[in-house]
């Protein structure tokens, strides 16, 4: 006689999936909300188009393109970079030493203020002095991360934090997925001003839509 013995473990291995696929979307989905409360909306837009440029910049396309605009050869380019590396590692052993001095509102705005600059003043031909511009960029790319990961880490709920983490950085990344294919194509049609331009306007107004809302949260605190 053969017994009919059903096998359950593909079941039960198939439900903790199942399990553990909707925590992380309620996890998700509860990261996002997050950033649509009062203390953290405030961040979207130097997210999403401050560190957006930055890492267009630092991990894309953008630092090539510049790079390339301002006559830098390869081993110019290289130097340049090292360079800007160099003097980012004693800005932020400076932070670090003077972190209880720093002001919140100050650090974003000079850092997203400095990035709109450097966008503007990409669109004139300025030659070696590109080395600035490249060197706000990739600054500010190294110095905002980690500030803004403190910031979100101290605003967020104790049991949120790691997902607001997460979240902040899937916002960080994806105007990549858009800016790569413009930047490509306005370099190759010589008509890269447009998106330095119209970039440098977007930073202008995520910086008054921070400092605006951060005034109103600070007086409602």
């Amino acid at each position: 006689m053969i017994w009919n013995i059903k096998e359950t473990r593909p079941d039960e291995a198939k439900q903790k999936v199942l399990v553990e696929l909707r925590d992380q979307l309620s996890d998700i989905k509860s990261g996002f909300a997050q950033f649509r409360t009062q203390k953290l909306f405030l961040y979207v837009p130097i997210i999403i188009i401050v560190q957006g440029l930055f890492y267009a910049t630092d991990w894309g396309i953008l630092r090539l393109v510049l790079l390339d605009r301002f006559h830098f050869s390869p081993f110019a380019g290289s130097i340049v970079i090292a360079t800007s590396s160099l003097i980012t590692v004693g800005i932020l052993a400076y932070m670090h030493k003077y972190a209880e001095r720093l002001s919140e509102k100050r650090v974003i705005a000079l850092i997203s203020v400095l990035a709109g600059a450097s966008l503007l003043l990409s669109t004139v031909n300025i030659g070696m002095l590109g080395f600035f511009v490249i060197l706000a960029l990739i600054a500010g790319e190294h110095v905002l991360q980690p500030f803004m990961s403190e910031v979100l880490n101290y605003r967020a709920t104790k049991d949120q934090r790691a997902t607001v983490l997460s979240v902040s950085s899937f916002l960080r990344t994806l105007p990549y997925v858009v800016l790569a294919p413009i930047i490509g194509y306005l370099s190759t049609q010589d008509k890269l001003e447009y998106f330095l331009v119209v970039w440098a306007v977007l930073i202008g107004g995520a910086v008054i839509f921070y400092l605006s809302l951060k005034s109103v949260t600070f007086k409602l605190v």
